[in-house]
C-alpha cells in the first residue's frame, strides 16, 4: 500500500497548482477591467451615499392664511412644472361671518351650515366647495385651477409659480370674516 501514496500526492500537486493559476488569472482579470475581487467596505458605503445624494430636496414652509384676505402667496413655495406640491392643514379656525356663523376648520362648513349661507353662493371662489373651505392654486399663464385643500391635498404643478392660498369667500364678502389657519406647504422637485 505505501506504493499508492506517492501517486496520490503526485496527482494532487497538479490539481492544486491548476486551481492556484485559475484564481490568479481570474483575480488579475478583474483588476484589469477595474473591478477588484475584494471591494473595500468604505467604497461600497461611498456608492450608497452617492445614490442618496440624487434624491430631490423637499422644500417645506409654514404659512398663516388669513380669512379676510384674498389670494396669499407662500413666498417659500416656489415650484417648477412637474413638481409635487402638498398643502396640509396644521391648526386654527375661521368663519365667513363672525356674528352669525360658528368657527370651522379647513373643510369649510358642513352641508347644513352651508345651506344656511345659500344667499351668499355668489361669494364662493370654488362653487363646488362649501364656504370657508381652504383653497389653493398655482397661478400661471392659463386660468389657474383652484383646488379645495380640506385637511390636505397633493397635486402636480402644471407650470412654474408660487403656491397661493385663501378662504373660499370672494373679495366683496371678506369684511365679516375672522380667524386664520396655519398650513404647511411641501414642494418636491420633479426628477
Amino acid at each position: 500500500m505505501p506504493a499508492n501514496r506517492p501517486r496520490r500526492g503526485k496527482r494532487l500537486v497538479p490539481v492544486i497548482a491548476g486551481v492556484a493559476v485559475l484564481a490568479v488569472g481570474v483575480g488579475g482579470g478583474l483588476f484589469l477591467v477595474g473591478a477588484p475581487p475584494f471591494q473595500d467596505k468604505e467604497q461600497g458605503q461611498e456608492k450608497e451615499q452617492d445614490k442618496g445624494a440624487e434624491l430631490p430636496v423637499v422644500t417645506s414652509a409654514e404659512h398663516a392664511v388669513g380669512s379676510d384676505v384674498c389670494w396669499q402667496p407662500v413666498e417659500k413655495a416656489v415650484v417648477r412644472e412637474g413638481d409635487s406640491v402638498t398643502v396640509r392643514f396644521q391648526e386654527g379656525e375661521w368663519s365667513v361671518d363672525r356674528e352669525q356663523m360658528p368657527m370651522m376648520g379647513p373643510a369649510g362648513y358642513d352641508a347644513e351650515n352651508d345651506r344656511l349661507l345659500e344667499f351668499a353662493e355668489h361669494c364662493k371662489v370654488a362653487p363646488d366647495a362649501p364656504l370657508g373651505t381652504l383653497l389653493t392654486r398655482l397661478p400661471g399663464k392659463d386660468a389657474a385651477p383652484v383646488l379645495a385643500v380640506g385637511d390636505a391635498v397633493t397635486f402636480q404643478a402644471a407650470g412654474d409659480g408660487v403656491v397661493e392660498l385663501r378662504i373660499n369667500d370672494d373679495e366683496g364678502c371678506l369684511h365679516d370674516n375672522e380667524g386664520e389657519l396655519t398650513v404647511s406647504v411641501e414642494v418636491t422637485p420633479s426628477p
